[in-house]
């Protein structure tokens, strides 16, 4: 027997010519099928906690300002993030069993962009903390940090040597990957929401640490992949994180 091209790519399958009234499945059967809810591996990949498969499905029914405001409930910079993360997803992606892993990386900066071209602020619904919260360190870990502490109701001021914000993202990463631009319009979205950037000051020279270790409840050191060392104690009631 010569089988076609077509008929080698299907596969052979059953076909009942009766009702499957006959099988009457349910009057003795001895389990019962339980749903278990778990992360979908492309979430469990993402360094970032990003819910991917929920902006995935809000994008495919074109609710695109939806996906970006489920992308910010984690990472601020999803336009940023589009463009220079390793997509370590698409790696576990499901559909990739099918045919190909779904371009996420790409799609994620489409949402980005999408925010930044109609301009879409974040709202702030939480009631002002009477708390202030000095950032050491403008990088992606420093403007992360004072994103959250901002949305939680904390008065956030940043502090950073350079003269721009953005750490690496900015001084490290060439425009052609990463347009000073993108960078500019999600960097403008934190100071739009209240936080203070005080650039080109340096802990220990420009600014003393006791005026930062009386001048605010908490303190987080954000220094990212420079290399330093901190060289200024720190007061007992302070908490003081430094990202390895």
């Amino acid at each position: 027997m010569k089988y076609t091209d077509l008929e080698v790519q299907t596969p052979l399958c059953c076909i009942s010519t009766t009702s499957s009234l006959v099988n009457k499945t349910g009057s003795w059967r001895f389990a019962t099928p339980v749903f278990i809810h778990r992360a979908s591996p492309c979430n469990e990949q993402c360094p970032a906690g990003e819910d991917i498969a929920g902006y995935m499905y809000l994008a495919a029914q074109g609710r695109f300002e939806d996906a970006w405001r489920l992308i910010m409930k984690e990472n601020p910079f999803p336009a940023v993030m589009g463009r220079v993360c390793y997509h370590s997803c698409e790696t576990r992606c499901n559909r990739a069993e099918h045919d190909d892993a779904v371009s996420i990386n790409m799609v994620e900066s489409f949402i980005g962009d999408y925010g930044l071209a109609h301009s879409i602020e974040i709202e702030l619904t939480r009631p002002e903390i009477d708390k202030r919260v000095a950032i050491v360190g403008a990088g992606p870990a420093g403007l992360t940090a004072a994103y959250h502490l901002r949305l939680m109701g904390y008065g956030v001021t940043v502090f950073d040597s350079n003269e721009l914000p953005g750490g690496l993202m900015r001084y490290a990463i060439p425009p052609y990957r990463l347009p000073k631009e993108i960078l500019d319009g999600e960097i403008g979205r934190l100071s739009n929401m209240g936080i203070d950037f005080n650039m080109e000051v340096k802990i220990g020279e420009g600014l003393a640490w006791e005026k930062i270790n009386s001048g605010f409840n908490a303190v987080f050191v954000a220094i990212g992949a420079y290399r330093g060392e901190l060289s200024f104690k720190v007061a007992k009631n302070k908490v003081i994180i430094e990202p390895s």
